[in-house]
């Protein structure tokens, strides 16, 4: 099973992760800054599981939010900068940093 990202980590060769910000029982947010820009970036993750039906209905869920934020165009909602799997597969969003 992979590993839990944490801070300090370097999330996919570009994202430092900086503090948790938020966990859930499906995955976890970092405050992280975008390597070469220096942008605040958050960057979610869903978390490893060994159930299979648990893991399948997540992923699912966890796709489905990135094809809708990706979709979204107004002052009000997060941009969308990447979406994808980790080297370990981890499936993971990154969206602009809002403070609080």
């Amino acid at each position: 099973m992979a590993s839990i990202p944490q801070p300090g980590d370097i999330f996919e060769g570009k994202y430092e992760l900086k503090e948790r910000i938020g966990m859930g029982s499906f995955a976890v947010v970092f405050r992280g800054m975008q390597a070469g820009v220096g942008r605040d970036v958050a960057v979610k993750v869903l978390l490893p599981t060994d159930e299979a039906a648990f893991a399948d209905v997540a992923s699912e869920r966890f796709k489905r939010e990135a094809r809708l934020l990706s979709q979204l165009r107004h002052p009000n909602t997060l941009t969308m900068y990447d979406y994808g799997e980790s080297d370990q597969g981890l499936p993971f969003i990154v969206t602009e940093f809002v403070p609080g």
